[in-house]
């Protein structure tokens, strides 16, 4: 996957989070399928353990 497909599947991630109250893996996982990124629970963890997703999901608290 591209860097840029990377950046906009991280960037869904961080939106949903951001508009839901605690959304599950799977609701996430359904969120990005409707938008043409269809990965794998593996792949979901991993952008969990990103720096990115880190840095967000600390900001938040």
């Amino acid at each position: 996957m591209s860097n840029h497909a990377t950046i906009r599947r991280l960037t869904l991630e961080i939106e949903k989070i951001h508009r839901g109250q605690f959304p599950s893996f799977r609701e996430i996982q359904d969120f990005l399928n409707s938008h043409g990124f269809k990965i794998s629970d593996r792949t979901l963890e991993r952008d969990f353990e990103s720096p990115m997703l880190q840095l967000y999901c600390n900001r938040k608290k």
